[in-house]
Formats: C-alpha cells, structure tokens, sequence
C-alpha cells in the first residue's frame, strides 16, 4: 500500500508541477512586458514574443545571441555593471537602458532583473 501512495504522491507533485510550468509559459507567451532571460555571459536564452511589439525583432531572431547586440553602445557599460551587481549578492536591480529598434531608432526601457544563482541566469523584464 505504501509504494502505491507513493507513486500517487509523486504523480500529484508532477501534475502540480507541469501545471505550474504551463502557467508559467503561458503568462511568458502572453505577457505584453518584455522579459529576457540571459545566461552568465548575457546569451539570450529566452525572449517573450512581446519583443517584436517593443523592439521590433522576434524573438528567434534574438535567441542565441549576446543582449550586447540590441543595447544602445553609450548604455553597454552601465548594464553590465548592473548585472555585476546583481551577481553579486544584490539581486534585485532596477536600472534604465537604451536599445535599438529593429528599425534604427533608440527605445529607452525601465528594466527591472534579478539574478538566480542556482539557474545562473538573469531573469529580467520591462513593463511597456
């Protein structure tokens, strides 16, 4: 009887998971704030297709490659130093960007990110 309350246990904590992560994809798919998720060495690893209204790129034409490719060059600096500081115990940043359009023109985005240190990614988005 126990093995059998067991797997009933560990089929409810996989439902509730599998829930949770469909939840959690679905408001990332539906979500109109712009949210990035970046590797350690700020590789784009996920893009909310919001990027397209706000950017202009979709997000598999961001996928794979650095931030540092749509940030306006003047504001380079100062993001990285901001995930530093994130990575460096202070998790929670919220800081001002500029980005270039797909078009050409700057978009100044009010960012607001945190890093994980068991996922080693930076987690980060913006309500436009």
């Amino acid at each position: 009887m126990a093995n059998v309350e067991r797997k009933h246990n560990a089929d409810i904590g996989r439902e509730a998971r599998d829930g949770s992560l469909a939840d959690l994809r679905w408001l990332f798919e539906a979500s109109p704030d712009l949210i990035f998720i970046t590797d350690r060495r700020g590789t784009l690893t996920h893009v909310s297709p919001s990027s397209e209204a706000i950017l202009g790129y979709r997000p598999d034409e961001m996928i794979g490659r650095s931030a540092a490719d749509f940030i306006y060059p003047g504001d380079l600096n100062p993001t990285r130093d901001e995930l530093r500081l994130a990575r460096r115990g202070r998790n929670r940043r919220n800081f001002e960007a500029r980005y270039v359009h797909k078009d050409g023109r700057v978009v100044v985005l009010t960012w607001s990110g945190a890093w994980s240190e068991r996922e080693q990614q930076h987690f980060s988005s913006v309500a436009k």
